[in-house]
């Protein structure tokens, strides 16, 4: 994923290996059940001004294995490349 920091237009690549994920709610419906994941990114430095910048992540599943909805929300930075959020649910818990 890569995130430019609003204060000095610095643009940062982040390891989204790090982030946390929370499945926070699973609803069964027509075609089998549907995931809702927060994902977050932690606190991410600007490598120039030391800004601290922050990523969360809403995503929904459905159907398994499908990403069918996702808004972000970012602190102090604007994403400009999104990670790959099939990495983060393909795993299911």
């Amino acid at each position: 994923m890569k995130i430019t920091c609003t204060k000095c237009f610095t643009e940062v690549t982040v390891n989204s290996d790090n982030f946390n994920k929370e499945l926070l709610e699973t609803s069964e419906r027509e075609m089998g059940s549907e995931n809702f994941y927060e994902i977050n990114s932690g606190e991410i430095i600007c490598n120039n001004c030391k800004t601290n910048m922050s990523v969360q992540f809403n995503v929904w599943e459905y159907p398994i294995g499908v990403i069918n909805y996702f808004e972000q929300y970012e602190t102090n930075g604007v994403i400009t490349e999104l990670p790959d959020f099939s990495r983060f649910i393909i795993d299911h818990e």
